[in-house]
């Protein structure tokens, strides 16, 4: 078997050893060529390649998510980002090194949902969001100077809920349509669409009832928001949220939209976002028990 990895040095916790020695594991009976980008363009093409039987991708839920669209073989996933997410969907609590030890030993391909955002032409494989998680992550961006991974999120969510008391987290006017049909027009402080059921590496049980094998994605809207409202919505208590499930969905707004995609803060051009459920789309290559 011929693999490639593609390994994104930036990650939030990249680490050569780790990355290393999962690949010496694949050595041992694969060939492996391992790759470092420049820019997502360039990894966006190498993961185009039908050269290879199986690709490495070495990064966090946004590489992934961002490569999601252009995979045509099976993927494996080495975890060096911030939250990981993704990967304990997956793979559950695995660490990488057993997980490349059983790969090498027996192996199948498993195909799950991505989701594509049309106006920004990506794909994401956890969720995207407006409102207070998108502010979540413009923060998180502020807070990495002190601390990899999780930390930088922890910090983020202290400081956003402190806004949030001074009432300083102001409302979006959205209109949101759910497989054509109108579902929603009104003020929310969140509107989140996931593919996965947790978010924050399970931090944040958001979406209950979501798979990344039905061929829908899950949307929840927050109409309201106090301490109270996000310790049950972390906790998957849903008394104050509103939630559907669909194929394609439509936001609207008065302003220019901010988004989450996979933990990636994005200011759009656009007051709007379509968004399609890809079914079946991702390959990946997972140990056989």
């Amino acid at each position: 078997m011929k693999v490639l990895a593609i390994i994104n040095p930036k990650a939030g916790t990249y680490d050569q050893k780790l990355v290393e020695l999962c690949i010496n594991v694949l050595r041992a009976k694969f060939t492996v060529n391992v790759v470092y980008p420049i820019n997502i363009n360039e990894a966006k093409k190498l993961a185009n390649s039908r050269d290879y039987d199986a690709l490495i991708i070495g990064g966090g839920d946004s590489t992934i998510g961002s490569l999601s669209i252009n995979v045509k073989i099976p993927i494996i996933i080495l975890p060096i980002g911030r939250g990981n997410t993704f990967y304990y969907t997956v793979y559950g609590k695995i660490d990488p090194l057993n997980l490349f030890t059983s790969l090498i030993k027996c192996n199948r391909v498993e195909y799950v949902d991505i989701g594509f955002i049309r106006e920004v032409n990506r794909g994401f494989v956890l969720g995207t969001s407006i409102g207070i998680l998108a502010d979540l992550v413009k923060l998180s961006e502020l807070y990495k100077k002190f601390g990899k991974g999780m930390w930088s999120y922890t910090l983020a969510s202290i400081d956003l809920r402190i806004r949030m008391r001074k009432g300083q987290i102001k409302p979006i006017r959205v209109s949101l349509r759910v497989n054509k049909e109108k579902v929603y027009d009104d003020y929310a402080y969140l509107l989140s669409i996931g593919n996965t059921p947790v978010r924050g590496r399970g931090s944040m049980k958001l979406f209950p009832k979501a798979s990344i094998s039905d061929g829908t994605l899950d949307v929840i809207v927050l109409p309201r928001v106090n301490d109270e409202i996000m310790d049950s919505l972390a906790k998957g208590s849903y008394s104050n949220v509103l939630y559907y499930k669909g194929k394609n969905i439509e936001i609207t707004s008065d302003r220019r939209l901010s988004l989450e995609v996979d933990g990636d803060y994005i200011l759009l051009e656009e007051n709007k976002i379509t968004v399609d459920v890809i079914p079946s789309s991702l390959p990946l290559l997972k140990p056989c028990t």
